[in-house]
């Protein structure tokens, strides 16, 4: 499923690489914030999204 999402986000102009899929169950406080500051600064080096540039 994530192949096929990144590939919609490609062709709609969002980016493939703005994409990312994670298993968390309720227990795994941890691991979800792991994943959110890595994903969270990730997304702040792509940049913001190509599809509400500024006119």
């Amino acid at each position: 499923m994530n192949e096929y999402l990144g590939l919609v986000f490609d062709i709609t102009g969002i980016g493939a690489d703005r994409l990312a899929l994670e298993y968390c169950s309720a227990a795994e406080g941890a691991k979800y914030a792991e994943f959110t500051r890595e994903y969270t600064e990730k997304i702040k080096k792509v940049g913001p999204n190509p599809i509400f540039k500024k006119k």
